[in-house]
């Protein structure tokens, strides 16, 4: 249950004034929706202003306001607002919702700037959420003349235009669209999100007798995006994915009467993992340059056998328990049939070797998996603490520290956030008695003297407990950059994290061992590029914990994933970045399993991507980058017993002229 306060303009509910939309499916609310979307990134355009004008007006031709936003040779460049606005929730209470053309934007403004030129769209911050997922639909009238064959369009669009890597922490959850009958051109969502973005609890069917639709779920350019809990019926194409993203992972994914292809990939890096797909054509069809990855898929083939359960023409290809039923081949490479008939397989890899340094014997490493633990809130308001109650408040400037302070010693058990950036400038410790925390995609300003801190956090888990800590929603920006990390983990105590990006500071590290982590859609995006000052801290760190990580983007320091100390470590889809940073450190008696993702950004100065010292590991990813020297000259360095060897790009399958694949290297401790 979505807590909702009296005392801010968060969460912004349709079916009230001014919006007013319609919950009885009676009334076309498609002006509506549209109006809201729009009052609500209004205020990036309006933001985009302030800074342009900021630049201008200021005498020096060559200066910054924070990292993304400079002036060189009096020309002003605007990558996006230093201080976003305060987070606005677009909130579905129960209902049907009828819609008769696209529920997107309309502001043609809405663009960052490049050298003082329109650039990107700042469709960033978009939050679609639902009461329930059986309880709230989004229903397009049937026989739109606008969605009819041939027209591929969306019922609710996350983009107007061709795309952008700067649309962070977007989210469509808790929502049932049905693209009705008659809309052969329909598509159900269209989806972009870059560096943090998750579709969750989500249904999109089609109506229509004959199971006629476009595509349910589309990702043109959509950068990095996680999607849990995702059904499908009907449509040409269940899963659309163009465009070269850096990581669309999928899991737990049901798909029903696709009439083509059930997942369609021509670029990019593409994950499925716990899957059922049903379909009277093709399960995966996977071209040009895709890397794709499917673990514990079961495809069937409806009505007559015939087709190919999975068909790939593309770069690398690798699936693990997986089966097929009704179907003529069931995996084909490159119009070469692998695998024929109705079956149940371990592992096929396009990649006809394992890539191990050392002498193993196992071709992969599958560490025990556990779903992401949430919180659900009972409804009961007299376990509740707002901060601002307390004395916070989220000006930027006034000092709520304290104010925060006394929330969590409040003996409440879920601690939630207000709007806007508050301003902290100690150690915030959170009690046994808190079970969790709702940022409620809040921003946090540091002190100067706090941000110099080391082996320091914002948050500090410091008392030991059985249960589980839960912290949710937080989008922290440019103003919380230094040594101090997000969240300093000091007991045993088990932690779950979700929908959390810190752009310009390091996230997480412990001091404790023996706890559960559990992170799904965090980033962590250093202000600094390479191993030095501040850089030099580990965006995310360690020692001797059990990790589940889900869309995980940690970016630009000396080790952005490092683990040590016998830490057992799964990631499934993410991105790395940053010159002068390995894209995953395992070491002393560790365990990781990594599948896909971009390692991008790499340096040429003997940095690996990967380094394992005296643990194990498997991982299947792509490096990538962005201009000439970003190329990790060692795939992986590998220490066993003292004993060190190197894993070559030229041993490995290329991307383009400089980059390349690592499809499968498996390394295993030594004993």
């Amino acid at each position: 249950m979505l807590y909702i306060s009296e005392k801010n303009k968060i969460v912004v509910d349709v079916t009230k004034p001014p919006y007013s939309a319609d919950p009885t499916g009676r009334e076309d609310c498609t002006e509506a929706l549209c109006r809201a979307l729009d009052d609500i990134l209004a205020r990036e355009v309006e933001g985009v202003r302030k800074i342009r004008q900021k630049l201008l007006d200021d005498p020096r031709d060559n200066f910054r306001i924070g990292f993304e936003n400079r002036k060189m040779g009096g020309v002003p460049t605007v990558i996006f607002p230093e201080d976003p606005p305060p987070a606005r929730i677009l909130y579905f209470p129960a209902g049907t919702y009828l819609i008769s053309d696209t529920v997107t934007y309309s502001l043609d403004n809405l663009v960052n700037l490049i050298n003082d030129k329109p650039s990107s769209d700042l469709n960033r911050f978009i939050h679609f959420l639902g009461e329930a997922e059986d309880r709230v639909t989004i229903h397009l009238a049937d026989n739109c003349r606008l969605f009819r064959h041939g027209e591929c369009r969306p019922m609710v669009s996350f983009c107007r235009t061709n795309g952008s890597n700067v649309n962070m922490m977007n989210s469509f959850e808790n929502i049932t669209l049905d693209t009705g009958s008659g809309n052969p051109g329909a598509v159900g969502l269209r989806f972009h999100s870059a560096n943090t973005g998750k579709i969750m609890n989500v249904t999109i069917r089609s109506s229509d007798p004959a199971h006629r639709g476009y595509a349910a779920l589309m990702m043109d350019l959509c950068q990095e995006n996680y999607t849990y809990n995702l059904k499908i019926d009907g449509f040409t194409y269940g899963i659309y994915s163009t465009g070269n993203g850096h990581s669309r992972a999928f899991e737990r994914v049901e798909m029903d009467n696709v009439l083509g292809c059930a997942l369609f990939s021509e670029a990019g890096i593409v994950g499925l993992h716990d899957a059922v797909l049903r379909t009277y054509g093709t399960a995966v069809h996977a071209f040009n340059q895709t890397a794709v990855s499917l673990v514990n898929v079961e495809m069937e083939h409806l009505g007559p056998r015939g087709g190919t359960a999975v068909s790939t023409r593309c770069s690398c290809t690798y699936l693990r328990h997986f089966s097929a039923r009704g179907f003529s081949q069931a995996v084909v490479n490159a119009y070469e049939t692998v695998l024929c008939g109705d079956g149940a397989w371990e592992e096929y890899n396009s990649c006809d070797h394992p890539y191990a340094l050392f002498p193993v014997k196992q071709t992969y490493l599958e560490l025990p998996k556990e779903p992401q633990p949430r919180y659900e809130w009972n409804g009961d308001r007299s376990i509740v603490a707002e901060v601002d109650d307390y004395g916070a408040v989220g000006d930027g400037l006034t000092d709520s520290t304290d104010a925060i302070r006394a929330a969590m010693k409040s003996g409440k058990e879920y601690i939630v956030f207000g709007e806007g950036q508050y301003k902290v400038s100690g150690e915030i410790p959170i009690p046994a008695s808190v079970k969790a925390v709702n940022f409620m995609y809040c921003d946090f300003v540091l002190d100067p003297a706090f941000a110099e801190e080391k082996d320091k956090g914002l948050f500090v888990i410091e008392e030991d407990s059985d249960g589980i800590l839960y912290l949710d929603d937080a989008f922290v920006f440019e103003k919380f950059y230094g040594y101090l990390r997000f969240i300093r983990h000091s007991a045993r105590r088990d932690l779950a994290i979700s929908d959390v990006h810190v752009q310009t500071g390091a996230f997480y590290y412990n001091t404790v061992p023996g706890s559960r982590v559990w992170l799904e859609n965090v980033a962590s995006t250093m202000g600094v590029f390479g191993g030095i000052g501040y850089g030099a801290t580990p965006c995310f760190h360690f020692r001797g914990q059990t990790v589940w990580a889900r869309q995980y983007n940690p970016e630009r320091s000396a080790h952005n994933s490092l683990a040590e100390e016998g830490t057992d470590m799964w990631i499934y889809g993410f991105k790395t970045e940053g010159p002068a940073g390995r894209g995953f450190t395992f070491r002393s008696g560790s365990r990781g399993e990594v599948i896909c993702g971009d390692a991008t950004i790499g340096t040429d100065d003997g940095t690996p991507c990967v380094e394992v010292e005296d643990s194990s590991a498997f991982v299947f990813l792509r490096t990538q980058g962005g201009g000439p020297h970003h190329q990790f000259i060692y795939a992986v360095r590998e220490v066993q017993n003292g004993c060190e060897r190197k894993l070559l790009p030229r041993d490995l399958p290329p991307y383009g002229v400089e980059y390349y694949y690592i499809p499968g290297y498996i390394g295993m401790r030594q004993q």
